[in-house]
């Protein structure tokens, strides 16, 4: 992408969201506009990774939905120092219809969840379903730990459940979420939640630790 020019923050640094990130997931698809005005600089604070995640929907969004090449006229036209005004205009000229009428679609259209292009991460851990434990070491030196921010650092474990069951996962005793990675977009309404029942299917969990030294983290799957 960087061969097509230079554009607004929210396009290039969603592009890269979008095509990078093991899955995309985002309930909140309200006031599109306002997140046009986000602050990309500022990772790490309030703003910074919800506005990051927003922009990777959106242009994960609009090439599901339009294809490639309609996002390629966009991202060229666009430029860096551009208003949220100037951005909506180049929106309007390369796509053919009212900003305002895109926004109420894509609120009520866009999958919540958005599979990764490139898979869920390898190598998976084989799951049956029964009981597991296992110690994984959160390093920040170790190339598979990503650094999230100024002090953390994460190890994404990935699982590959063979048959359906119902059960939590724990990291050091306490309860943790386990984010599914699907094959296919889907809406979050129509899912059961991964927190207490899991289908077959391949599931990340998100290990963080202390930027500096290393930390081990005791996961545990207590079947119900």
């Amino acid at each position: 992408m960087g061969a097509l020019g230079r554009p607004t923050s929210f396009l290039s640094e969603g592009a890269a969201v979008a095509f990078t990130q093991e899955f995309l997931m985002l309930t909140d698809r309200s006031q599109l506009s306002r997140w046009l005005e986000c602050d990309l600089s500022k990772v790490g604070e309030f703003d910074g990774p919800l506005c990051y995640e927003r922009a990777g929907h959106f242009v994960r969004y609009l090439v599901e939905r339009y294809g490639i090449e309609p996002f390629k006229q966009l991202y060229e036209l666009s430029d860096h120092g551009d208003s949220a005004d100037a951005f909506i205009a180049d929106f309007e000229r390369v796509y053919g219809r009212k900003f305002v009428d895109f926004e109420v679609e894509y609120v009520y259209s866009a999958d919540d969840v958005y599979p990764g292009l490139a898979g869920c991460g390898q190598p998976a851990i084989a799951w049956d379903g029964g009981a597991y434990s296992g110690e994984f070491l959160v390093d920040c030196d170790d190339p598979d730990v990503l650094r999230v921010d100024e002090t953390t650092a994460q190890r994404r474990v990935h699982f590959e459940l063979s048959a359906p069951t119902d059960g939590r996962f724990l990291v050091d005793g306490e309860a943790r979420f386990a984010s599914r990675c699907p094959q296919e977009p889907f809406r979050v309404d129509t899912q059961t939640s991964p927190e207490t029942a899991f289908e077959a299917g391949a599931y990340t969990l998100y290990l963080n630790g202390a930027l500096a030294g290393a930390e081990t983290r005791q996961v545990t799957f207590e079947p119900e």
